[in-house]
């Protein structure tokens, strides 16, 4: 039998997220929307002259598994660029859609493998994703629009 889709684990992350943060003079934001679900996550970023995440916020109108997903990306792309942002999304796509291992420095996303057979609500979980490497890119879009 299936784990249930909201554990206790998912909800307590969920709660985590502190979706009234907002980050003072941002370099960077990002609103990405899930098709699918109807939810939305801003994310505002500092990153500093390399482009990595110096500060990070997000804000999220999302259930609760975008909801965790959210929190714990904050815990783990402090100090990360794009592209390092982009390779952890798809190591949680292919632990959701392939039942892959997670890498160690994911770990604690491994509540979030009860949505492993929801594939409707995979988007949910990599939305904060989506919306962090917007931000980035619109961070270093700017540096280049000086």
């Amino acid at each position: 039998m299936a784990a249930p889709l909201y554990s206790r684990d998912v909800l307590r992350l969920a709660m985590q997220l502190r979706s009234g943060d907002h980050l003072a003079k941002p370099d960077g934001v990002f609103e990405a929307h899930s098709k699918t679900c109807g939810s939305r996550i801003v994310a505002e970023v500092k990153v500093d002259e390399e482009d990595k995440i110096l500060a990070l916020a997000l804000i999220a109108n999302a259930c609760a598994l975008g909801q965790a997903s959210a929190a714990l990306l904050i815990g783990v792309a402090t100090g990360r660029n794009a592209r390092e942002v982009d390779q952890m999304r798809v190591a949680v796509e292919d632990m959701l859609k392939n039942k892959a291992n997670l890498p160690d420095h994911l770990h604690a996303y491994a509540p979030l493998i009860s949505a492993q057979s929801y594939a409707a609500r995979h988007d949910a979980v990599l939305l904060p994703f989506k919306a962090v490497s917007g931000a980035i890119q619109d961070a270093t879009s700017m540096k280049v629009a000086v």
